[in-house]
């Protein structure tokens, strides 16, 4: 005889709101937490459909509406998820942000998602006063019984997965677990070790790629970039472990380090009289932490510089959210320069112009490769810079790789670039050489003899 979700609750001792949506506190009886109510209820239907669901941007919701607390952020989806589910049907309050959905009796992948697009859908708005409604966001990773397992505990593992591999460029959406979201998911469990047991063992190391003046081919700045050394010697480039790092909050100690270690860099540079300025890569993930500030200030007090030789470029692998807003206003006070990296792809969109304090934009290097042979890249660059022209804001011109790419960008009146036309990135030894060499004054020749 199949049980009901209400009926195994009250035999268990759970207590719940509705019949079909529970809180986890509902738990406190089963030492097991809600696993053994899944497993019970799973092993009473043929087929079914695991939904780990998560509200986007949850923290930002509720500070942006302080009267809005989280019991009643909370009640509101578990209004929506009574009412969108069936009796059969079980909701489970997880944690603040994150609901359980079990959907009993459903085998089709095509009625799975139309279920989750339904809950999508529902929760499009929320009423945080009366009569005054805020949009809401909604994830939602899904595994399927009996298919990808017949144990709760891995369908929740499996959905949990679905939905940590759903993009941050598309938000809003439902996914189904598949084993290659497992090999993925092995893949940033077995980089985040190795990010860790690299920091851990001082196999992390900055890489520094010249920033040239177009007109007189002096090096005026310096990007730092971070790179990994595998213990056997080799190089793991930043695009391999940054975004883990991001994920798993290792990004806050990794930047710290990479900013401390660039002003003490530069602060020897500027020593052996080469008075450039220091470009560092920071993640919007950095920005919101709030020991930034303080940690950014201690390295530039430590290492004596003067913040207007130090530029913060800012990586968009997602949103940027509003409120880092007074912490770029407060860089830009302290001297700081501000530049958007990879400018007019992805979240790099103009709308950031006009939200942020901005000082520079960097093209980004797939539009300056191919902008001699396509129309379309070379608007885009000459718009680009037009654009900055009349905002007063610099522009650097990444990927420079030829004479003739540098030849069309200077005709279009830029004045600073970069890229492996001009010089890849390298140690710090091969520039203290050529600083030397050049007393201060380094051109490309200096660096090509360095190298």
């Amino acid at each position: 005889m199949r049980n009901t979700a209400t009926e195994v609750m009250a035999g268990r001792g759970v207590e719940y709101r509705f019949q079909n949506v529970v809180s986890l506190s509902g738990f406190d009886k089963l030492n097991s937490g809600p696993t053994v109510l899944l497993n019970e209820l799973l092993a009473s239907t043929s087929a079914a459909a695991l939904f780990t669901l998560r509200i986007n941007r949850y923290e930002m919701l509720q500070s942006a509406f302080a009267g809005l607390s989280a019991d009643q952020l909370a009640a509101q989806i578990e209004d929506i998820l009574h009412e969108s589910l069936r009796e059969t049907d079980l909701a489970i309050h997880r944690q603040d942000d994150e609901f359980i959905v079990l959907l009993t009796d459903i085998a089709t992948e095509k009625d799975i998602e139309e279920v989750a697009q339904r809950l999508i859908a529902s929760c499009a708005y929320l009423e945080v006063y009366e009569g005054y409604r805020i949009p809401c966001c909604i994830d939602i990773g899904m595994a399927r019984y009996p298919v990808d397992s017949r144990t709760a505990e891995d369908l929740l593992r499996f959905s949990g997965i679905a939905l940590h591999n759903i993009s941050q460029t598309r938000q809003g959406t439902a996914l189904f677990y598949t084993d290659h979201q497992q090999a993925l998911h092995s893949r940033k469990v077995n980089m985040t070790g190795e990010l860790l047991q690299a920091m851990q063992d001082e196999r992390i190391e900055l890489h520094y790629q010249p920033i040239y003046c177009v007109d007189s081919d002096e090096m005026i700045a310096l990007e730092a970039l971070v790179r990994m050394r595998t213990p056997e010697g080799g190089l793991v480039p930043p695009d391999q472990f940054i975004e883990t790092a991001e994920q798993t909050g290792l990004i806050i100690p990794l930047g710290n380090w990479i900013i401390n270690q660039a002003c003490q860099q530069l602060a020897t540079w500027h020593k052996a009289g080469a008075r450039v300025t220091m470009s560092v890569n920071v993640s919007p993930v950095q920005l919101e932490d709030a020991s930034f500030l303080g940690n950014l200030k201690r390295a530039v007090a430590t290492s004596g510089l003067d913040y207007r030789y130090i530029e913060l470029e800012i990586i968009e692998r997602q949103e940027v959210e509003p409120g880092i807003e007074s912490v770029l206003t407060e860089l830009r006070r302290l001297g700081v320069s501000i530049a958007v990296d990879d400018f007019g792809t992805g979240y790099a969109s103009l709308a950031n112009l006009a939200r942020f304090p901005l000082d520079v934009v960097k093209v980004d290097q797939s539009f300056v490769r191919n902008m001699l042979d396509s129309v379309v890249s070379r608007s885009i660059v000459s718009a680009i810079f037009a654009m900055a022209a009349e905002l007063n804001i610099k522009v650097i011109a990444e990927g420079v790789e030829t004479r003739e790419q540098e030849d069309y960008l200077r005709s279009l009146g830029c004045k600073v670039a970069q890229g492996f036309g001009y010089a890849r990135p390298m140690q710090a030894t091969v520039l203290d050489e050529a600083i030397l060499r050049g007393k201060g004054k380094v051109n490309r020749e200096l660096i090509a003899l360095a190298v």
